[in-house]
Order: C-alpha cells, then structure tokens, then sequence
C-alpha cells in the first residue's frame, strides 16, 4: 500500500527497462522560451596521460604522430571547433619485453625506461602500472665482478615482480589495459586487451557526440511532486517528445526553473 501511494504522489510512469521515471512537464513550460542549440561546444574529445616524455613513449609518438596510451572521439561532428580534453596528471611508460639475443626467442622480462628522449635520467609524474609476479625461467644476472670488470659469479632468478600496463599477462584471465586507446600489449605483443579506460565512457560519449543530439534550453514552473522526486537519470515529457535531463536551475522563491534538455535518441 505505501508502495502505490508512493508512485501515485510521482505521478511519474516507470520504465521497466532503466528503472527511471518519466514525466510529462509539458503544461507546466513556457512555451515562448524555448531555444534549441547543437549539444556539445566541442568538436571532438581527447583522453590522455599528462607525461609520455620518456623515451620509449617518446619514440612511439614520433613514430605514431600521437601519444603513446591517448585516444579521441569525435562523430564527424563539424558544428565546433572546439576540442575537449581529459588528461589524467600521471605518468604512462611503454615497457618492453626483451628477447634472447642469440635466438630471438621471447624472455619472460619486461622492463621500463625511464629516461628521456636523450637518454638522461627522467624524473616524470607519478606513475601508475601493474606489478605482476612472473617466473622467470632460466635467467640470471651478473652478481659479482673482478678487478677487470669481468662477471665472476651469477644469481639465478626463478621470479620477479615486472611492471604492466595491463592487469594480467593473459587476456584470457583479464583483457583490461591501463590505457584510453586500444594499444598493442608489450608481453603478447598482440591487440587480444580489448578492454581500455575509454571503453567505461564509450556508450556516453557516442551517444553525447551523436550529430543529431540537440540541446534544449527551456522555462517551466514544475510542481512540488515533480521537483521533490524526479532524478538526473529520469527522463522529461515535452509535446510528445522524450528528453534526457542535463541540468535544472530552481528558483525555489518564484517556482522558475531554467531546465536543459538532451533529446533521447
């Protein structure tokens, strides 16, 4: 019974689907004040780290013409000019997996570079990475040196802590890669990580860069019932046609709102 009484004081349809309500607020707009502008500013959206100046990355973008890990977005969108950045403030190093230099076969080490594009010592932004515990196989490392600089003994590795721009060195466990763009993986050497940081953002952004999504800026004196209960994630009812809702600005001593809306495509 509380149940019912809750939806009737809504008055808001359900949509079984989303779980969000919608409202019709059309006899509550004025109808003179409504202007209809392109939705987004901004001709495209670019995702990226704020440093990959050292020297791997570096030659990646030379070699690339873009930044190693960044990916953009645009929809053919040529209503704007404008471009709409997000950068991350860290670091982001290419690492790189070394091979056996008598056969060309591939070791299990991986390492990063962290100098410049000079090769001097780089000290960058904080950076962030995957430390994943990997068996090394039959690898070793100069332990001891004489006085002629001649390796003496060796230590034995059986396993060691490598850094990854990836969760797993396995997609088959987990295709996640810490970058925006779909990048080769360093350790499989393939494009198998299919998930990326964009991937989380990919549903909204093309549907927000869609060329046929509109703004709508509208005035309207919503009721109590609406104003108390609707949700950024509801949708708006205005003759006949659905909206998202983007932004609502109540003026709580007059009952205006400034209301933007988002057509649902």
């Amino acid at each position: 019974m509380q149940a019912k009484k809750l939806k009737e004081k809504r008055n808001g349809r359900k949509n079984s689907n989303t779980g969000t309500d919608t409202y019709d607020i059309t006899e509550f707009v004025d109808v003179n004040s409504s202007k209809i502008n392109v939705a987004l500013p901004f001709k495209e959206v670019r995702f990226k780290f704020k440093d990959t100046k050292t020297f791997l990355a570096n030659k990646f973008s030379e070699i690339n013409n873009r930044n190693w890990g960044e990916t953009f977005y645009n929809e053919g969108q040529d209503l704007a000019e404008k471009e709409y950045k997000i950068e991350v403030p860290f670091g982001h190093l290419l690492y790189e997996r070394l091979n056996d230099v008598d056969d060309g076969s591939q070791l299990n080490i991986q390492w990063g570079y962290n100098v410049d594009k000079s090769q001097n010592a780089y000290l960058g932004s904080p950076l962030l990475f995957y430390p994943i515990l990997v068996s090394t196989g039959d690898i070793s490392f100069v332990d001891e040196l004489n006085a002629d600089n001649e390796a003496t003994d060796h230590k034995n590795l059986t396993s060691v802590n490598l850094p990854f721009n990836s969760v797993s060195n396995n997609s088959a466990t987990n295709d996640f890669q810490l970058n925006f763009n779909r990048e080769t993986n360093e350790w499989t050497l393939d494009t198998s990580f299919a998930e990326t940081l964009f991937t989380n953002y990919s549903n909204y952004i093309s549907s927000v860069f869609n060329t046929k999504q509109r703004l709508t800026k509208l005035k309207a004196y919503l009721p109590m019932r609406i104003l108390l209960n609707y949700g950024l994630g509801d949708r708006f009812i205005v003759a006949g046609n659905q909206y998202k809702i983007n932004s609502i600005s109540t003026n709580l001593l007059t009952g205006e709102s400034d209301i933007e809306l988002i057509n649902d495509l």
